[in-house]
């Protein structure tokens, strides 16, 4: 690389005021958003930061309320939404580390002081409100953590080959796509992370041990966060035990009472034991271990390598440095890193659930441009150049990772791949399918061939009588399978559908209506499709009737939702001692899509 006659110091500055200006304003406004699994997490911050608790009972006592928030997936047996549980005193808790919870206090009491609350004026919780600020808080986290790793990279190499690889993750990797779009644990980890090679790179620059106060707060805050970050956490350890023995024992001791700091935190709000569903099994099955690491490696929809091809760079320069290159500590801690994340991952066949690309090796993806760049730094020591078909090959993979990326970030239809037309989580083989990936979602509009099962996940598929459409699919607001019908179950029901082309379309379907004359006389039935009233209907008998909405390519795109609102539901009355909470608007037997072409 040609010196650009700048000073490093104002250089430095140069291009960290222009990754800001890139970056933060790609993380803040990509969007799709996906908070899934950090919905009620600042919620948490909020209860602490008003209340000094983590219960969350209050707002969980209105039905009506109750019904618009996220994470009811079956709404006939489930009262409460996944992300929380309630404990035998009767308090509500969230399910996930509270880490996230506890370190984002500062941010939710900023934001409540500009008045954007996760809590309403008459105190529910506010879904979108807390959607908005976890975007916020999340590109804020994303952002600073690439100036930190670009900072840290600059300890061994030049200002432009610290960009190009800082650049590459930073868009070419789940920390856009993903991290960047939610608080997401993985988000808070990767931020902490890349504090800890900033101070341990310098350390390594001027060989002088870093505060061992500050490191072992990023080491338990990362393990707080995201218990797995100890699997990165637990190497740099090592290695400043190893470089710097005689900071070992102050090491300890800060590690062990920062330690019993978060001891007394579970203990204090009552949290132990730490939620089943965070343990992980560790039973030895060879088919099992080997599925899961190709799983997490070289899947093209889950895995590290084909989501993020820029790793064969930063691998290859780790090679290219040869023997000081891999004897280098950071690099060593690195890789026991990645050998200890893809033994955990091998053990453990969980795809990531409802997420853009590999989630699950995102505490590992920091780690790249940390070992490219000390690759790098020790080829240019021994002379060894980088040619110009090594360029066009680097510059290749980044832009493969920063286009596979930017589907996830930018096109909602990568997010409805993990559901339609089957459940990603609970039919693996999706993982595994070359014509139809998850970040090609956006771009291939045909069916893929896939055989789905009538119910899955809580959602249902509809019958169709035409080619018109993909598929459809229930959402929130519909119980549970009942012989071929199912029971609308609020008084609002979501209908989603995928065309293939927008086209003037008719929607047919079968229904019958919820009566108990006199109290429920009638059963209306309002449309509205993608917010816009679509259509009315009125229902004055408990027989079957076919119902036409026709619908014109104007109003459609290419994911569609067909909101349903039932304002005569009502709960059924006891039947003995069963209560049955459901409010009934109608039951739906079929779908058909039809072209405006055909007759009924």
């Amino acid at each position: 690389m040609r010196n650009s006659g700048l000073k490093p110091a104002f250089s430095d500055l140069l291009i960290t005021t222009l990754l800001t200006a890139l970056l933060l304003p790609v993380y803040l406004f990509s969007p799709v958003s996906n908070p899934a699994d950090t919905h009620y997490e600042m919620l948490v911050s909020h209860q602490l930061l008003r209340h000094g608790n983590v219960d969350l009972r209050e707002y969980f006592q209105d039905p009506e309320a109750m019904a618009s928030y996220p994470g009811f997936s079956r709404m006939t047996s489930q009262t409460l939404p996944y992300h929380v549980e309630q404990d035998e005193g009767g308090r509500i808790l969230y399910t996930y580390p509270h880490g996230s919870a506890v370190l984002a206090i500062p941010f939710v009491a900023i934001c409540e002081a500009f008045g954007l609350s996760p809590v309403t004026a008459d105190g529910n919780y506010d879904p979108a409100a807390h959607e908005r600020m976890g975007q916020i808080l999340a590109a804020l986290l994303m952002t600073t953590a690439m100036l930190l790793l670009y900072a840290a990279g600059r300890c061994y190499l030049s200002p432009g080959r610290v960009l190009f690889l800082v650049g590459s993750i930073a868009l070419g990797s789940a920390v856009w796509s993903t991290a960047a779009d939610a608080p997401w644990t993985q988000t808070w980890g990767v931020f902490l992370l890349s504090g800890a090679f900033l101070a341990v790179a310098r350390a390594d620059k001027v060989n002088r041990a870093p505060s061992p106060i500050f490191m072992a707060l990023l080491f338990v805050a990362m393990c707080f966060v995201r218990p797995t970050f100890f699997l990165s956490g637990f190497p740099i350890f090592l290695m400043l035990a190893y470089r710097f023995p005689r900071k070992l024992p102050m090491l300890i001791i800060c590690c062990i009472i920062t330690g019993l700091l978060l001891v007394w935190f579970y203990v204090h709000f009552d949290l132990m034991p730490v939620k089943e569903r965070h343990q992980v099994g560790f039973e030895f099955d060879l088919t099992h271990v080997i599925y899961s690491a190709f799983l997490h490696t070289v899947s093209m929809s889950r895995g590290l390598i084909p989501t993020t091809p820029i790793v064969v760079f930063c691998l290859w320069l780790l090679f290219h440095g040869g023997r000081p290159a891999f004897r280098h500590p950071l690099v060593l801690a690195g890789l026991a890193s990645l050998g200890l994340h893809i033994a955990m991952l091998a053990n453990w066949t969980f795809t990531g659930g409802q997420c853009f690309g590999s989630r699950l090796t995102l505490d590992v993806v920091i780690w790249l441009p940390m070992i490219g760049c000390i690759g790098w730094a020790k080829a240019l020591e021994q002379q060894r150049r980088i040619g110009r078909a090594d360029c066009v090959a680097a510059a290749a993979l980044a832009a493969a990772g920063m286009f596979i990326h930017s589907q996830g970030a930018l096109r909602n239809e990568t997010l409805f791949w993990t559901s339609w037309p089957v459940d990603a989580h609970k039919n693996q083989e999706r993982i595994w399918s070359f014509r139809y990936p998850q970040w090609a979602a956006g771009l291939i509009h045909d069916a893929p061939s896939i055989r789905a099962p009538f119910v899955f996940d809580g959602f249902a598929m509809m019958s169709n009588t035409s080619n018109t459409y993909n598929q459809m699919i229930f959402g929130r607001g519909w119980g549970d399978i009942e012989a071929d019908f199912r029971w609308s179950v609020q008084d609002r029901s979501y209908l989603h559908f995928n065309l293939r082309e927008l086209q003037d379309i008719q929607l047919e379907m079968t229904m019958g209506a919820y009566l108990d004359p006199p109290r429920v006389a009638q059963q209306r039935v309002r449309f509205y499709l993608n917010g816009r009233k679509a259509g009315e209907s009125v229902i004055k008998d408990t027989g079957l009737r076919e119902i036409y909405l026709d619908l014109s390519r104007n109003d459609l795109a290419r994911l569609n939702t067909l909101t349903l609102i039932f304002p005569d539901a009502a709960k059924p009355p006891p039947a003995g001692e069963v209560i049955d909470d459901r409010m009934l608007g109608i039951k739906l037997h079929r779908t058909a899509v039809h072209s405006v072409t055909r007759t009924r």
